[in-house]
């Protein structure tokens, strides 16, 4: 196989394609994502222990929590895929945590009418930036890579699901992104799994945990099926946003079909506003009971 590294050398975009984002701590996180995300966007390290965020972040602890000299654990290989929306843009970020060198990458993307993969070379012309930041280990680095693709294409769609999948170290890694309108706003559906070991003082700092495995996340909560919290991809800019403070909105939701290549369709089955500190229920949100949802299970995405 072609070895492929995150490096900007080799990717000349087309078309017109906007600045690198802003990335005011240095910490390989950008200012939006990092709003996203609740981290600082003027701290490297928002907790001051030592670890910067996105380091914590690739070895999958806390970058909200402070932890004692010693207690994170040493790198690994690990993915990190998160986005969000910037006016007509919508980001994309991967992030890879590698002792060698990425070997191939994909994005995949599920609707429920059909699936379809893009190459490395493919999505050149949305391509914005590459970078290379250190890990927390010696001998590890973390390559990161940025698209901007325009946001109509997930405005027009009711659910779409994104898997960044990635080749390094002799493993192959996935993570998925599922996405989900809710009245006139669109939502990340962050899966109740990644809920349970997060802080209630963000919502969207779900999107932290778990970086390491490309496990779906998808795990039942006890209900009969899935459920998850509906996070708004707009971080600030742009539309404004409108819904319920300091509460989230939950769906519970039931797998009604396996689509193939890892797709699976969901039907919410419930939906309403549950107090969250610091988080916003979209508004539309108790709508979308009865809809469905298309999501990727990494799993069975990579074969497994």
């Amino acid at each position: 196989m072609v070895g492929i590294s995150f490096d900007s050398n080799e990717l000349h975009a087309s078309g017109v394609i906007s600045a690198p984002l802003v990335d005011s701590d240095g910490d390989g996180l950008d200012d939006m994502l990092e709003l996203r995300i609740g981290t600082s966007g003027l701290a490297a390290d928002t907790d001051s222990d030592g670890v910067t965020d996105l380091q914590e972040i690739m070895i999958g602890s806390d970058p909200l929590v402070l932890e004692a000299p010693g207690v994170h654990p040493d790198a690994d290989t690990s993915l990190y895929f998160n986005v969000y929306s910037n006016g007509a843009e919508f980001v994309l970020e991967i992030y890879a945590q590698n002792a060698s060198a990425v070997l191939d990458f994909q994005l995949v993307r599920a609707l429920p009418s059909g699936l379809r993969s893009f190459s490395f070379s493919q999505l050149t012309p949305y391509f914005v930036d590459t970078a290379s930041f250190p890990s927390v280990s010696a001998g590890w680095k973390i390559d990161r890579i940025r698209y901007n693709l325009p946001a109509i294409w997930f405005a027009s769609q009711p659910t779409v699901a994104l898997a960044a999948q990635v080749v390094m170290d002799q493993a192959v890694l996935a993570q998925s992104v599922t996405l989900v309108h809710a009245g006139n706003e669109l939502g990340q559906l962050v899966w109740d799994s990644m809920f349970a070991t997060v802080s209630p003082r963000s919502s969207v700092n779900a999107n932290s945990v778990g970086s390491g495995s490309g496990s779906s996340g998808n795990s039942n909560s006890g209900t009969g099926g899935p459920s998850g919290g509906l996070v708004p991809v707009d971080p600030g800019e742009g539309p404004p946003q409108t819904g319920t403070q300091d509460a989230i909105c939950l769906q519970s939701l039931q797998a009604i079909a396996n689509l193939g290549a890892g797709r699976i369709l969901y039907q919410v089955t419930s939906a309403a506003c549950d107090p969250l500190p610091g988080a916003l229920c979209l508004a539309g949100c108790s709508a979308t009971a009865g809809d469905s949802v298309v999501g990727i299970d990494v799993v069975g995405l990579l074969g497994g």
